[in-house]
Formats: structure tokens, sequence, C-alpha cells
């Protein structure tokens, strides 16, 4: 279900897949930190939801800050507000990021890479 024009959320089976597509690098604007705590949230709450995993279409995993942003009054949610909840669930967390990606996403318990980069799994 598209949540916003840069968030979307579906339920596979037990799992929320949540996406996010946010060019040209999946910055972290408000716009995208509302969607994700949107969707984390509905997840978490969730009982049919055993897991989630978020990620990111395009090129890259989210890679900071969004610019224009910078130097304004902070828009919630904040970052720190997004994480917490995905590291307190009782459900797992999973990033999927980019083949090219070398360590596990902030948050997260787990990370899985896509097959390109011999399906490796972190914990």
């Amino acid at each position: 279900m598209k949540i916003n024009n840069t968030i979307d959320d579906t339920i596979e089976g037990d799992v929320a897949v949540i996406a996010a597509e946010s060019p040209p690098v999946n910055a972290f604007s408000a716009h995208v930190r509302q969607g994700l705590a949107d969707c984390v949230g509905q997840a978490i709450n969730d009982r049919e939801v055993r897991a989630l995993v978020v990620i990111c279409l395009g090129r890259t995993y989210f890679a900071g800050a969004y610019i224009t942003e910078f130097g304004k009054p902070p828009v919630p949610p904040l970052l720190q507000d997004l994480l917490g909840p995905i590291e307190d669930a009782a459900k797992p967390g999973i990033a999927g990021p980019p083949r090219w990606c070398d360590r596990r996403p902030h948050s997260c318990q787990y990370g899985a890479r896509t097959p390109q980069k011999e399906g490796a799994l972190w914990t």
C-alpha cells in the first residue's frame, strides 16, 4: 500500500516490507521519515506481522540527512524517533541494503544482502 509518494508498505505472508524510493539518494527527508514512522508503527502493532524488512529502491540505501532541511528547525519525526521503535520492537527488524553495502545499517537487528553479494546475512 502506498503510504505517501516515497514510501510503500506491503505485507508478504507475515513480513512487512517497507520500501523507500526518494531519488537520487534516498535521503531522510521529513516526508520519508513520516512515511517510515507510519509503516513501522503499523507493522509493530499488527499481530499478524512477525518481522519488518526495510529496503530502498534505486541505487542507494538511506544516504543521510536531507540537505534542504539544514539550518532550519527540526521537522518531526526525527531520525531517533524512528530508530528507537525498530530497536525496541519484539519483532526483528531486517535491513535490505544494496549489494555494495558492507555493514549492517543502524537500528535493524539483522541485515540481508541481495544475491549479487552472495546472499550474506549480518547478525
